[in-house]
């Protein structure tokens, strides 16, 4: 009893540490991660407006067909839509200072700009996407974070993406480890099974720990850590041991307060690196998913 309340009050001291220091780094990611979303925001309406040039090219086109039967001066201008079916009536509104085919032209033009901006909206909302998914990604490792270390690998990842501003007399090089860096648990038959605290460890697990028939475990479509089960003297991967690897690969992602969490799994061999993606980002193939609800309870037995 007395064990369980140093541990208890050791962990909870620990976090509030961790919390301490990194509380700057919190704020700074909400203030990017607010910026980003209010970015999205705007992309989307963009993107939004641009599914009227489909009606501008069918306007300019119409107006270009019938020029001859548009009167001078007129306002508007309706005739039959034969560019969709059902074939129906359409109004089309008119500048009655325009000639029909200049204001056909001006249609043209509009079609045109609504194209290009469709298409620049769409580069940019899939980086937005990406820089979102990223933060929100450093955001959830703050709480993994355990040792002066962690915080200092975080930082100098923030400062490697342009995130954070460099301090002056501190060190770029990455702090050296004695130990492994990632979370180690034990699986019921015995596997080791690592969990990445931050991108960096994500990135140094999978890409340069793993081998290709370890297991390689991640929440489905959200931020979360990478897990890895080291495989066992060519043994293969039991429903149970799958499962204690989607429980600790829901329980440290987003997940981590849900039910039915949706966790892909795969060999570490279909695993790839996109080239140029940020820390922790990757590509896989070849996947199964498994539904978990995550406790700390079952995980701590891991531990």
């Amino acid at each position: 009893s007395r064990l369980f309340l140093e541990h208890f009050y050791f962990e909870r001291s620990t976090h509030f540490n961790v919390a301490q220091k990194t509380g700057d780094i919190k704020k700074i990611l909400h203030t990017y991660l607010d910026r980003s979303v209010r970015k999205k925001q705007i992309q989307e309406k963009a993107l939004e407006e641009s599914t009227q040039k489909d009606l501008y090219k069918i306007y300019g086109e119409l107006l270009t067909a019938y020029a001859f039967q548009v009167e001078a001066g007129s306002s508007s201008f309706t005739t039959l839509n034969y560019y969709e079916e059902p074939y129906a009536e359409i109004t089309i509104p008119l500048d009655p200072q325009l000639t029909a085919i200049e204001n056909a032209q001006a249609y043209y033009k509009l079609y045109n700009k609504a194209k290009r901006t469709e298409i620049a909206a769409t580069e940019q909302l899939a980086i937005i996407e990406e820089d979102i998914a990223y933060l929100q990604s450093v955001l959830l490792s703050l709480d993994l974070l355990e040792t002066r270390e962690d915080i200092n690998e975080l930082r100098s990842e923030l400062i490697e993406m342009g995130y954070l501003k460099k301090r002056k007399g501190v060190s770029k090089n990455k702090p050296n480890r004695k130990e492994l860096p990632f979370l180690h648990f034990k699986s019921s038959e015995g596997h080791d099974i690592y969990v990445g605290k931050n991108n960096y460890q994500n990135d140094e697990l999978t890409m340069k720990f793993a081998k290709p028939n370890d297991l390689w475990l991640h929440i489905k479509d959200g931020p979360g850590s990478h897990v890895i089960i080291k495989n066992l003297e060519g043994q293969p991967f039991s429903d149970e041991v799958i499962y204690e690897g989607a429980m600790l690969a829901a329980f440290h992602s987003s997940g981590k307060m849900s039910s039915h969490v949706a966790i892909d799994y795969t060999y570490k061999r279909h695993v790839k690196k996109v080239p140029n993606a940020k820390p922790g980002m990757v590509i896989y193939v070849n996947f199964k998913t498994l539904f978990v609800t995550p406790t700390e309870v079952f995980v701590k037995k891991l531990n």
